[in-house]
């Protein structure tokens, strides 16, 4: 538009970027991950386009995390895609 002011954006909010695991899994009771580990690990995350997934991406990617190598199931309306094991139902 011609004439309007210049858009200014700040932070609403700041979260971080857990890796959740069971209770006894070998990470649970460590401070931190090595890249190396994680890349070996599967891991579940929303689908591509999702704002969680793009936000988890640029997160990653800021740490020289790359998402393309990563083992991932992306879920999409609760459903896992990508060889995950269907649900058991009942």
């Amino acid at each position: 538009m011609s004439g309007a002011p210049d858009a200014v954006s700040c932070a609403a909010a700041q979260d971080e970027l857990a890796l959740v695991v069971p209770a006894g899994h070998g990470l649970a009771a460590r401070g931190a991950v090595d890249v190396a580990e994680l890349y070996a690990l599967a891991l579940v995350s929303l689908n591509r386009g999702s704002t969680v997934q793009a936000a988890q991406e640029a997160t990653l990617r800021a740490h020289g995390i790359l998402w393309r190598h990563l083992n991932v199931t992306m879920v999409r309306r609760g459903r896992p895609r990508r060889g995950a094991p269907p649900r058991r139902r009942g």
